[in-house]
């Protein structure tokens, strides 16, 4: 997951203002916890009753 933000930033910086990056960084790990907030790889669990 690193190596893939650090390939998509680099690719943001590049194409569209450095000083926007860290702002660019920071919405994906947003969009992810929103998305998915166990994580990439969290694994579902029975809810006990």
């Amino acid at each position: 997951g690193g190596l893939l933000l650090g390939l998509m930033e680099s690719l943001f910086a590049g194409y569209v203002s450095g000083a926007w990056k860290d702002v660019f960084v920071f919405v994906i790990l947003i969009a992810v916890l929103l998305w998915r907030p166990t994580g990439l790889l969290g694994e579902k669990t029975a809810e006990k009753v």
